[in-house]
């Protein structure tokens, strides 16, 4: 197991809600992406792009940092079965801190891609795909460059101090989340 997926199994569900949400808004720049208040029932979209009455891209992340179980299976399919009763999504993404193990992913694909229209609607960002060099820019810690770094309710932001080295990667930005 990576370091990275390791700390990501250790944040909280509402860090690593956020750190996803963060992610996909570094990732889709100008993709206008919505973070979903869940409390109430999130209707399987944590996050969204689009209008939701006429086909948005939904991303459902879920916190399992152990292994995709019956009881985990379950969470999952009545996540897309929500997701899907209130219209149909032009595409919905599973978020999962994990690796998936190889009979997980036939699972998935056979019970969620196949029942919900296929790999061309029904993604899977998991472990050790979360992040890319497109992060590089807002992700910065305080160990990537001698600077201080803070976080509040977005990126972490560079203060007193030089420029972020183009070596720091999301391990440094989740330990600022781990630590906060």
């Amino acid at each position: 197991m990576s370091d990275l997926e390791q700390q990501l199994r250790a944040l909280s569900e509402e860090r690593f809600e956020s750190l996803v949400h963060q992610i996909l808004v570094a990732k889709y720049p100008g993709a206008d992406i919505k973070r979903v208040e869940g409390s109430g029932g999130d209707e399987g979209i944590d996050s969204f792009s689009g209008m939701l009455e006429i086909g948005p891209a939904i991303w459902q992340s879920k916190h399992f940092p152990d292994r995709i179980r019956d009881s985990q299976k379950k969470q999952i399919a009545k996540s897309i079965s929500r997701a899907f009763g209130n219209g149909v999504p032009a595409r919905w993404t599973l978020v999962v801190p994990i690796n998936l193990r190889t009979a997980e992913h036939r699972w998935f694909q056979s019970k969620i891609v196949s029942a919900y229209g296929g790999p061309e609607r029904i993604k899977l960002m998991h472990g050790s795909i979360h992040c890319g060099n497109s992060l590089r820019l807002q992700i910065w810690s305080a160990r990537c460059s001698g600077s201080r770094a803070t976080q509040k309710d977005g990126p972490a932001q560079i203060v007193d101090g030089d420029s972020p080295s183009p070596r720091c990667l999301v391990e440094k930005r989740l330990s600022l989340l781990t630590t906060a």
